[in-house]
């Protein structure tokens, strides 16, 4: 049988993270990831460092991977985090999504289900996208930390705006403009979702232009001949101008989620 290193993980990677000593606790990481019996502790302790220090965590991804491979399956769920947190960092979407748990439970619940949730729809996996974000509401409710909180507003912002309810993104957008970290995110999806129904309107508008081209008759023409066509053309161009500064935007990948294009 395979004997676990002599060191005490969590003491000294602790002190070597807190000690600023980089290269010293990645290598313990290292060491310990690569023996053959992890324990669920170590491996957190070792990930944790590794997410806090590494340049790259993607590099370390597949040794990650295979400690976790090698974890008791009783003891994976209780570190199902940390490798949630590491294919996150990676934009493995697929990866976090194969670790969602059925049930949001426990301390690290609420970051789970927005990683999922994000995970969901960086895919565009529809079905999960709906599954996962009926239960965002209560999730929300759930939410003490401002900055949990803000995360899951802006993913049922997201969620809603997809949905065509874009009244209802908006709504789920403002409170999360009290959080200082996604402040910039909050103004983005709100400022976004108003441009996106200014693009329909416009479209709207170059239908009108165009309805109202078949219908013209110069014979009841009751402005000065050539004047309706001027008039015409002239919003045409201004419709242009203004398509052209909302599709900086909302690019043409966003308003196909959006449903605009």
């Amino acid at each position: 049988m395979h004997q676990r290193p002599a060191f005490t993980t969590t003491t000294e990677l602790d002190g070597l993270v807190g000690a600023g000593m980089k290269k010293e606790a990645l290598a313990l990481a290292r060491r310990l990831l690569k023996t053959p019996i992890v324990a669920a502790p170590e491996f957190a302790d070792a990930v944790q460092a590794i997410l806090i220090l590494a340049d790259k965590v993607k590099s370390w991804k597949p040794l990650i991977e295979a400690a976790y491979g090698r974890l008791p399956k009783r003891e994976r769920g209780s570190v199902r985090f940390w490798l949630m947190s590491v294919r996150d960092v990676c934009h493995d979407h697929t990866g976090v999504l194969r670790l969602a748990p059925e049930r949001f439970t426990g301390k690290f619940a609420l970051q789970e289900a927005v990683w999922a949730m994000e995970a969901a729809l960086a895919l565009g996996t529809n079905r999960v996208i709906r599954l996962l974000g009926a239960r965002l509401p209560r999730l929300i409710s759930r939410a003490e930390d401002p900055v949990a909180r803000a995360q899951l507003l802006l993913c049922l912002s997201e969620f809603y705006a997809r949905e065509g309810k874009w009244a209802g993104a908006i709504a789920a957008a403002e409170p999360a403009q009290e959080c200082q970290t996604f402040l910039s995110n909050a103004v983005g999806v709100i400022v976004e979702i108003h441009a996106a129904r200014a693009l329909k309107a416009i479209r709207r508008g170059f239908d009108k232009i165009e309805a109202f081209s078949k219908q013209f008759d110069p014979k009841t023409e009751l402005m000065l001949p050539g004047n309706a066509r001027t008039i015409l053309k002239q919003a045409e161009k201004e419709f242009r101008k203004l398509q052209k500064i909302l599709e900086r935007i909302v690019p043409e990948k966003r308003q196909r989620e959006l449903g605009v294009a």
